[in-house]
């Protein structure tokens, strides 16, 4: 990410369970290509918007073909959220 800019070094994965009692206006979620597949907020979201994108970690290859893999897969989801938001 700090390719283009973004410092994601202080950010640290959360368990979903952190959030359990918050209510959110939307929910986005990027995992999977296949619908159905993506986290489920029960009651805690006015809106759902699922974008599907595979999972650069399934790639194989050389180093290389994999850090491309990523590049392209952070490029896609840049690309989706300037067109959707």
């Amino acid at each position: 990410m700090s390719e283009i800019g973004i410092d994601i070094s202080i950010y640290v994965a959360k368990n979903m369970m952190k959030f359990k009692d918050n209510e959110f206006d939307y929910v986005v979620t990027l995992c999977g290509d296949e619908e159905g597949t993506y986290p489920f907020f029960p009651g805690t979201s006015k809106k759902t918007i699922h974008q599907g994108f595979r999972d650069p970690n399934a790639f194989e290859g050389t180093d290389q073909e994999k850090t491309d893999a990523f590049r392209k897969i952070r490029d896609e989801i840049r690309d989706w959220i300037k067109e959707t938001f």
